[in-house]
């Protein structure tokens, strides 16, 4: 990670111009060789992110298939993507065997960092390591300066300096940051994340929760969030979700007298049917009779 701040990320910020820089929610002609990049996937295209928060993202190395808004463009090595809030956005291979790796920067009001991720065939989507400064007196302030950045009209030469300015200076923060911890804080980082994660979902179960919306809520793209938290939990987080609320369904069928109905809506269920459909696969049974085994 320090390499990448203190080397691959200034020299894409150097070079940063109207030719290497994406914008998420602009039309296909206003991205410079976006006519020429727009490409149809060939492979199922994941569910997009999108959240109130905006982000940035540097292509390090190799090259991805970005979805920008309704479209996906291929990004290059040195390329750099601006997602204002509520943009749909993704970051996928263009082909398998093609490995990557993209630093995303989130930006909101409450924190401000970066993670590094990569791609490859062998290993799948990873975050190699994560660093945030929203302790940092500094990070509020700089948090707004990116905000209006890319709230204007990026490709500007005001703003692309303005823009430039404000990442380096990103750049350098994180950089002291990097040298203050070490490796163990590194990998609890990743503990406390799915553990975030978890009482996230804990909370919110009985909404209708969407893997883009958790990864949201802690600043992460759907596929790396899914691959740390296999990798921390040893499940998937559909797994987690659908055993608390088939635990809580359970609870509701023999300690109260709501119908099937009430309580897969209770319990986050999309439907009836569905929520007793996953019952019987699970206890071989309809719910309706598993309560009257157990009343």
């Amino acid at each position: 990670m320090l390499r990448v701040l203190s080397r691959e990320i200034p020299h894409i910020v150097g070079d940063l111009s109207p030719r290497t820089l994406l914008i998420g929610n602009a039309p296909p002609a206003a991205n410079i060789r976006g006519n020429s990049r727009q490409q149809t996937l060939r492979h199922l295209p994941p569910e997009p992110d999108v959240h109130e928060h905006a982000e940035i993202c540097c292509v390090v190395s190799g090259k991805c298939m970005v979805r920008m808004g309704a479209q996906w463009i291929e990004a290059y090595q040195g390329d750099v993507c601006v997602f204002p809030p509520r943009t749909e956005h993704r970051d996928i291979y263009v082909s398998r065997a093609d490995p990557y790796s993209i630093l995303w920067i989130p930006i909101d009001s409450e924190r401000i960092g970066g993670h590094l991720a990569k791609y490859s065939r062998s290993a799948g989507f990873n975050v190699v390591f994560h660093i945030s400064c929203e302790a940092a007196v500094s990070s509020p302030r700089l948090a707004r300066d990116l905000l209006r950045a890319i709230a204007k009209d990026v490709r500007r030469s005001d703003s692309i300096l303005r823009l430039k300015a404000c990442v380096l200076e990103l750049c350098w923060l994180l950089f002291n940051r990097c040298l203050q911890i070490d490796a163990a804080s590194h990998s609890n980082w990743g503990d406390k994340i799915i553990g975030e994660v978890m009482a996230y979902i804990r909370a919110h179960y009985p909404e209708g929760l969407s893997l883009p919306q958790i990864a949201g809520h802690v600043h992460l793209s759907s596929s790396y969030l899914s691959s740390l938290f296999r990798k921390h939990s040893g499940q998937t987080m559909s797994s987690y979700l659908n055993s608390l609320r088939m635990k809580k369904a359970e609870e509701l069928l023999l300690a109260s007298r709501l119908s099937v109905k009430q309580i897969a809506a209770q319990t986050g269920f999309r439907s009836a049917p569905y929520f007793s459909r996953c019952f019987r696969r699970l206890h071989g049974t309809a719910p309706a009779r598993f309560r009257e085994f157990h009343a």
